[in-house]
């Protein structure tokens, strides 16, 4: 026996969280929504994706570190891939009204 109590302890338990798998969720939903929906709703998740996937990076949340990853991963797809759409979508838009514009 010793007198130690819980300074015994060598590998703690990490921090349970489900920041992560918010996270993952987020970047998921972020990257199939663009394709269904709009592109307004998209990118905002993709924000919180990143945002989350951030938060337990520094807090250093080694509880499901694999999701924080994907989390990131896919927001920053999901900010990337329907940024471009919609700025493509913007210009074809500009360009039709300024066609039209210029027939008048």
């Amino acid at each position: 026996m010793n007198d130690f109590g819980d300074m015994n302890t060598l590998n703690p338990e990490p921090e349970k969280s489900q920041l992560p798998l918010v996270s993952m969720s987020l970047g998921i939903s972020g990257v199939v929504s663009g394709f269904f929906c709009c592109e307004l709703i998209a990118i905002p998740l993709g924000i919180a994706a990143i945002v989350l996937a951030v938060i337990c990076l520094t807090k250093k949340i080694e509880y499901n570190k694999g999701f924080t990853w994907a989390g990131l991963g896919t927001g920053i797809a999901a900010v990337v891939i329907h940024t471009v759409i919609l700025l493509i979508m913007v210009s074809v838009v500009g360009l039709a009204v300024f066609i039209e514009m210029m027939g008048q």
